[in-house]
């Protein structure tokens, strides 16, 4: 827009310099025109700003690695005079990564409503935050950037993009071993115990009913069992912004993500609970999977969580919080190799590293003590298959 302030403002002194040599009245007239033209354009091009009305839209869910569609509708309630193009700054912001960045469009503009698609890739899972910074209504001559009223801010859930893995979990005991050689007594080990009562419903199991307490309570009271697959495996997304005081590539944290999506589905599918563990300020955010449904619900919670600063964190507030009395297997995921030691857990949980890993390649690891590392390359490779077992 400077060239064409400056091209006009050079014509108007042109103009002037030659009336003040020759003194021509033409020259007179030419000078007027082209300073009422000026401020006429002015005075219409705010006029059309105050009738403009910008807003946006866009779906609720995507995925990382394909484009966001970003839907720009333009209202003008009166017939447009002198506005030509609208000028859009937008910050994209990321909630799981703490990331920003601006963009900058020029769309052309006409009388009525305008409907205009905009793609911006989605270089990186989680939340993104579209925001408005500036929108300027310019003039025919582009002399003139009138602000008109920003819209309010949308938002979207990147999901992890889909990664092909087979899972396949060990048959060794579950629990933490005890100096005898006995299982560790936690909730769900015992089939037989008993940790929760609630009143019988149609269709229960009669042989259930607590028939004592039914009769003290005149309800039918029912017995319901541990399950033993309850708290037996803890998904644990232990990655961070930094690794070892440098940055984390966003390949690995954007597989990393992947590789969590991938491994929780497989869980799903074999109908095995589980628990996903999530780091937030305020230490582990917890949520209990049976279906599809809790781990997409789980998901989507997570993309909106900033992620934890530094590697590391995650797995503190699981030692913290004695995580490991509730749980008989971990899974750790990672981005980038993992150099942290797992010493505070050996002979306690059995415990699976899985590492995004930039030029790597399928690997295990065995580290020892109850524990090995499996290492997964970062880069997007579509067709191939990773077999895990942990």
């Amino acid at each position: 827009m400077w060239k064409n302030r400056l091209a006009y403002g050079l014509v108007l002194l042109t103009a002037a310099v030659l009336l003040f040599l020759y003194s021509k009245p033409f020259l007179l007239t030419v000078l007027i025109v082209l300073l009422l033209l000026m401020v006429i354009n002015g005075v219409l091009v705010l006029h059309d700003a105050h009738s403009i009305r910008v807003s946006m839209r866009v779906r609720p869910g995507g995925q990382q690695g394909k484009d966001v569609n970003l839907n720009i509708i333009v209202n003008s309630d009166k017939k447009l005079l002198a506005a030509q193009e609208i000028f859009l700054e937008l910050e994209t912001q990321s909630t799981l990564l703490g990331t920003k960045k601006e963009r900058r469009f020029l769309l052309p503009l006409t009388s009525g409503q305008s409907n205009y698609t905009i793609k911006v890739p989605a270089e990186q899972c989680g939340e993104l935050r579209f925001s408005c910074k500036r929108i300027c209504v310019r003039d025919v001559l582009n002399l003139f950037n009138v602000q008109t009223a920003p819209f309010a801010p949308v938002r979207t859930v990147i999901y992890p993009r889909r990664m092909k893995v087979q899972l396949l979990l060990s048959q060794a005991s579950a629990g933490t071993p005890q100096p005898e050689g006995k299982m560790q007594n936690r909730k769900g080990n015992d089939p037989s115990e008993m940790f929760d009562l609630r009143e019988y419903v149609p269709g229960d199991d009669v042989r259930s009913i607590h028939w004592k307490l039914s009769g003290k309570t005149d309800t039918l009271i029912l017995r319901q069992a541990s399950d033993p697959s309850l708290y037996n495996i803890a998904l644990l997304m232990d990655f961070g912004i930094e690794k070892n005081g440098e940055p984390t590539p966003l390949e690995e944290l954007n597989a990393a993500a992947a590789v969590a999506a991938a491994v929780g589905t497989q869980l799903v599918q074999q109908h095995i609970t589980f628990s996903a563990a999530v780091p937030t300020r305020n230490g582990l955010e917890i949520y209990e999977v049976r279906t599809q449904k809790d781990f997409q619900q789980m998901l989507m919670h997570w993309m909106c969580f900033p992620l934890q600063q530094t590697e590391g964190a995650g797995m503190r507030y699981f030692l913290t919080q004695q995580m490991d009395r509730q749980y008989a297997r971990l899974v750790l995921l990672t981005a980038g190799p993992y150099t942290a030691s797992l010493k505070p857990l050996e002979g306690r949980i059995g415990t699976t590293v899985i590492s995004a890993v930039s030029g790597g390649k399928l690997q295990h690891i065995a580290v020892g003590g109850g524990y090995e590392v499996v290492e997964l390359p970062a880069e997007r490779i579509e067709d191939e298959v990773y077999r895990i077992l942990c």
